[in-house]
């Protein structure tokens, strides 16, 4: 029989792709092991990892982990190519005699870009209350994966993991590609002495991807409690880094409140994650990306009101092509916090169809959005705030709703289809207007704002509107929901926003949108689609059709067997 080319082909790659995987061999170790008469086989494993990581130099095997724990007394050089798996939270690695900074338990760094090609998974790291100093570092290395493992009590760190160099003022020589860290627990990895550390620490990564992680730094002193993530190593640089879908807690704000710190960030995407403690991004700008920093469907703040000074997001230095829309702000102190610098850039802001409620708390707090800075100094691009619902915390509530000043020179700030509810001194405070060539306050609903829902203006801009507002009261469905209810006025009472297409439900806006950040209409929380997106209407209509159809024809089938 004649094989064509084609069949020949397709049958070499399939022999390729049986001698790999034939070629790719598994060592094991376990607590009972020995590393002198062992040979690594099932059946004669090795005692330790460090062993195991120096005898197992073949890109493509595999070193398994037993049930049981490891107490390593060096570090475990792991090379290219070479992945480490174990049976879950039974296989733990530790050590009492790695205690310095900087001294890791499994060593992954190469002296030049690498391709990494390896995975650690399903292994629980214990840094031995505190004692050890480090669990993973990792450098130069492309195509490193880390997922289901766990990560507890480490002295300082519990991952650092970095490109090809770099510095706070230079970007690395390489990023490393193809990173993720997925379905990982950590806890109480991280500290603070002079300077904090992450419980994961990045930086020169280019499309990592982080994501259906819980990491949590909680149980230290007050002071020196660390961050769940810090973007900074080798000064930070991170390109279209995508942290999404995960829990990140940290309860101590005595100094600062970090859940996520970064530097030099282009094209960073956070996404459906539930943070207590806040956002802080440096230096951000979208560079080949589509924005700079898409943040949205974001839980930010903790569940309950709390006394500490926490922030939802900061924006500090040149601040370029943001994007803040579809999140829940709660319990906050203050919900955005920009902090520019001299001759800093703030460009094309959005903050829209997020929810900010019950803010202001621990003293009031300044402002709910804030963008401030007592001298003019910092450069205002387009500043656009649509759609959102600013609700203050009652007893004790914030001064301002949104607050914007201190630039030398300012293009065009909007703020349309908002509500504004319980702000304790001027919903908008606008200073620098001499400095600013737009201003347009449009079609807003203010209520029980001090200074009889009015704003405070500095200056006059060049082109300044303040139309459509209505000091009335929004008619919320109720404090926990904020939905409208059929007779409130901000039912089709917006102006329609050019690339706005969904509210924070999902749903699709109408034409004209509804002011808030909410298009559905509900006088209880079970009427919750009464306004349906248009897909939606068309299934039903479908499903209608199909329906009527249906029934035609078993009509008809009834009548000709009855004949």
């Amino acid at each position: 029989m004649k094989i064509s080319p084609i069949s020949r082909i397709l049958f070499i790659i399939v022999l390729l792709c049986l001698s790999f995987s034939v070629s790719a061999r598994v060592f094991y170790i376990s607590p009972n092991g020995n590393d002198i008469t062992g040979d690594g086989s099932n059946i004669s494993p090795w005692k330790s990892l460090a062993n195991a990581t120096n005898k197992v130099k073949t890109p493509g095997d595999t070193i398994y982990l037993k049930a049981g724990v490891y107490n390593e007394t060096i570090a475990s050089k792991l090379a290219v190519g070479v992945s480490v798996i174990g049976t879950g939270n039974s296989s733990v690695i530790t050590s009492t005699l790695l205690v310095t900074e900087w001294n890791p338990i499994i060593d992954m760094r190469s002296a030049s870009l690498a391709d990494g090609n390896q995975s650690i998974s399903y292994l629980k790291f214990d840094g031995d209350n505190l004692t050890a100093a480090m669990a993973v570092w990792i450098s130069r290395r492309n195509n490193v994966v880390i997922h289901h493992c766990v990560f507890v009590d480490f002295h300082y760190t519990g991952i650092y993991w970095t490109g090809d160099g770099g510095t706070e003022t230079t970007p690395p020589i390489n990023y490393v590609k193809g990173s993720k860290f997925y379905n990982n627990i950590m806890t109480n990895c991280a500290a603070y002495t002079n300077a904090a550390r992450g419980a994961l620490n990045i930086g020169g990564h280019e499309g990592m991807l982080i994501y259906e992680n819980n990491i949590s730094q909680t149980g230290r002193k007050p002071g020196t409690n660390g961050w769940p993530i810090k973007i900074w190593p080798n000064g930070g640089w991170v390109k279209g880094l995508k942290i999404f879908n995960n829990v990140l807690f940290k309860d101590d704000t005595s100094l600062w409140d970090f859940c996520i710190e970064g530097n030099w960030i282009f094209g960073i995407e956070i996404y459906n994650n539930i943070i207590t403690g806040s956002i802080d991004l440096n230096h951000v700008s979208k560079n080949s990306y589509e924005y700079g920093a898409y943040i949205h469907n974001n839980t930010l703040g903790p569940q309950t009101s709390s006394v500490s000074f926490l922030k939802g997001i900061i924006l500090e230095w040149d601040q370029c092509d943001i994007v803040i829309r579809y999140n829940h702000f709660r319990n906050l102190y203050c919900g955005i916090h920009y902090t520019p610098r001299d001759s800093s850039k703030i460009m094309n802001q959005e903050i829209s169809y997020n929810l900010f409620d019950n803010i202001g708390n621990n003293g009031g707090g300044w402002g709910i959005i804030r963008l401030w800075e007592d001298t003019e100094r910092f450069i205002l691009g387009t500043f656009n705030i649509y759609n959102n619902i600013f609700y203050a915390f009652e007893s004790n509530p914030v001064y301002y709703g949104v607050g914007i000043g201190g630039y030398v020179n300012g293009n065009e700030i909007n703020i349309i289809n908002n509500i504004f509810v319980n702000i304790g001194y001027y919903w908008f405070y606008g200073k620098s207007g001499d400095n600013l060539s737009t201003l347009n306050i449009k079609n807003n609903i203010l209520f029980n704002n001090v200074h009889r829902n009015n704003i405070k203006l500095d200056g006059t801009p060049l082109n300044y509107s303040n139309t459509g507002n209505k000091s009335t009261n929004p008619d919320f469905d109720s404090k926990q929901y904020f939905h409208p209810k059929s007779d409130s006025p901000s039912i089709d009472a917006g102006i329609n926003i050019s690339g706005l297409a969904f509210d924070l439900d999902g749903i699709s806006i109408g034409n004209p949108p509804n002011i808030g950040c909410y298009e559905t209409i509900s006088d209880n929380q079970s009427n919750k689609m009464l306004k349906f997106p248009n897909f939606f209407k068309i299934g039903l209509f479908m499903l209608l059709f199909l329906g009527i159809l249906a029934l035609f024809f078993l009509k008809r089938r009834n009548f000709s067997n009855n004949d």
